[in-house]
């Protein structure tokens, strides 16, 4: 509820403007600063304004293009009003007049509008010709009438207005598909549609993931998506900066089911990467004493995760090693 009662707006949908075909009230398109005065100064002030001419728009995109340059303070809403003729009269014979107002807030209206008008037509002269409501056809039709090739574009244009007559069934049928056209783009339009794209682990977005989990996540969608590759996969230290839990947790079922179909060769210090993933070939890099101006000799030994060298080399080596055993030896007595 509010207490300060009606408020009553100012709307004029009806004004020409200078240079308009009928009606010019202002001397023609040298008094433009003028018209533009008098809006700005009407009292009451204009808060929307309906700029009107005869089958064009030539007034209204001279008067949108000064309100845009902010030439027209107070007045909110400028929009484009066409006056056109009926193929019908009054009982007295003259035509009869009606308006087109359309809505601005399209930022193709002008074009829409002009193509709209194009598509109505008008038969006359002795042949039948037929004229299409746009500048270049109505002066066309205004010379045909005078009989007079050379008449000036202006007064050609207010000739043939004069005699241009719209078909209410043409009009109807012309707005009924200039109407269904308009839902089908808007059904069919896609600019109101972004595609935005992200990674997401538990809820969070993968920017705030600390790097270990960055790191997981990244891991888990390779492993994920590529389940037709069967080319050996190479990862190297993949535990850096996670917790044992979230390595056994996360990775562990994933390279077990990977290495079904492809081989993987893991470099690592984490127990449960070697042992429950239940490895085929367990590695032991072993670097000698650093020489003088050489690299330092670097053996390997190998084995499964059966031999028992090998599986106290583990222990010793990687941590967590012994826990890992422990798991392995409970999984595969459970499963067994």
């Amino acid at each position: 509820m509010t207490s300060s009662g009606s408020q009553w707006r100012r709307w004029d949908p009806h004004i020409h403007s200078p240079g308009t075909t009928f009606e010019d009230r202002f001397g023609g398109d040298d008094s433009w600063d003028e018209y533009i005065d008098r809006l700005k100064s009407a009292s009451p002030s204009i808060e929307a304004l309906g700029v009107t001419d005869y089958f064009r728009l030539d007034g209204y995109k001279k008067v949108r293009d000064r309100w845009e340059a902010g030439e027209l303070e107070g007045i909110k809403f400028v929009f484009p009003n066409i006056e056109l003729r009926y193929g019908i009269g009054s009982p007295k014979g003259s035509p009869i007049n009606f308006h087109l107002l359309v809505s601005p807030e399209d930022p193709e209206h002008i074009d829409n509008i002009e193509r709209f008008l194009g598509s109505l037509t008008f038969k006359a002269g002795p042949n039948h010709q037929t004229f299409r409501c746009n500048t270049s056809d109505i002066q066309r039709l205004g010379r045909m009438h005078k009989d007079d090739p050379k008449l000036d574009d202006a007064a050609a244009f207010r000739e043939g207005a004069n005699q241009f007559k719209v078909s209410p069934d043409e009009f109807l049928k012309e707005a009924h598909a200039e109407w269904a056209n308009q839902i089908s783009s808007w059904l069919y339009d896609t600019r109101h549609i972004s595609v935005s794209y992200g990674l997401q682990y538990e809820g969070i977005e993968i920017e705030t993931l600390s790097p270990g989990t960055r790191g997981i996540v990244l891991l888990l969608l390779y492993l994920a998506i590529d389940t037709d590759d069967d080319r050996p996969l190479l990862v190297d230290q993949p535990e850096e900066n996670l917790d044992p839990k979230s390595i056994y947790d996360e990775l562990v079922d994933l390279f077990r089911a990977a290495k079904l179909r492809r081989q993987i060769i893991i470099v690592t210090h984490n127990a449960n990467l070697v042992v429950n993933t239940d490895a085929d070939q367990v590695i032991i890099a072993d670097c000698g004493t650093l020489k003088s101006g050489a690299l330092p000799d670097i053996s390997y030994r190998c084995g499964s995760l059966e031999n028992e060298t090998i599986r106290q080399e583990v222990c010793s080596i990687l941590e967590g090693g012994e826990d890992a055993f422990k798991d392995r030896a409970k999984r595969l007595r459970i499963n067994g």
